[in-house]
């Protein structure tokens, strides 16, 4: 073999070698992420209509938007852990939230559902004597709504704290009890029982003061909302903006 043949076979070896030693990571697994939003009126019925939906990914510049159906897709994403977000002007928002991805096929995050908060509020709750035939160990409530619309089954969530600062920021209560009322017009006074179990499971023993506020919410049979990472409790998003007065109650 001449010096020359073996020189070029020598670099060709050599560029080969570089090549496969600098070839480019291999790139991640894609596929669709896709799901369906349902929009919910205050009175719990639900519109036929569920378009203009806005979809976004949380950290990114994937946006989209439903169709009639409530329909969306994001094409050729990346496998990962991810954040989606929903939102509709004129009703709350939600978050489907650590969304886990692995490319290479679909990821159907199934149904959210978007609801019109209420055009009413809680005015005031108060404690009730224990009725006759009554349970002793049950704290009994009056929750006074204002109200010049709705008539019918109606929401209510009462959010539990151990301090007077209880509201619906999850970083506030303890727990809540979603309770389900009847509204006629006007102003409204309704009656609520809290049982002990429902107070133990939030936390408390006999004994315990217990901080409540309330708040009116939409009728959905689901609400709007999600789960907030830090401390485990639900953001509601779909509930109207003002805070009752802070009842304090001693458990029994």
């Amino acid at each position: 073999m001449s010096r020359f043949v073996a020189s070029a076979a020598i670099i060709i070896a050599t560029l080969v070698i570089a090549s496969c030693n600098n070839s480019p990571t291999a790139e991640k697994l894609t596929g669709n992420v896709s799901g369906y939003v349902a929009l919910v009126n205050a009175d719990g019925t639900q519109l036929s209509n569920r378009d203009s939906v806005i979809v976004t990914i949380d950290q990114t510049n994937y946006s989209t938007m439903t169709d009639s159906t409530g329909y969306w897709v994001f094409p050729n994403i990346q496998e990962g852990i991810y954040t989606v977000t929903y939102s509709k002007a004129g009703f709350g928002y939600s978050k489907s939230m650590q969304v886990q991805f692995t490319g290479g096929g679909d990821r159907d995050v199934g149904y959210v559902y978007l609801c019109k908060p209420p055009t009413f509020s809680t005015s005031a709750i108060s404690q009730r004597a224990i009725p006759k035939g009554g349970d002793s160990a049950s704290v009994y409530i009056s929750s006074t709504m204002t109200d010049t619309s709705v008539k019918g089954v109606v929401k209510e969530i009462l959010f539990f704290g151990k301090d007077t600062a209880v509201s619906w920021n999850p970083a506030k209560y303890t727990d809540r009890s979603i309770q389900t009322l009847y509204c006629r017009h006007g102003v409204d006074t309704s009656s609520i029982r809290l049982t002990s179990a429902t107070l133990v499971n939030s936390g408390f023993v006999s004994g315990d003061t217990v901080y409540i506020a309330a708040y009116t919410a939409s009728n959905g049979s689901n609400n709007s909302g999600y789960t907030d990472l830090a401390t485990g409790h639900t953001v509601f998003t779909d509930i109207d903006t003002v805070r009752s007065n802070v009842l304090k109650v001693v458990m029994p």
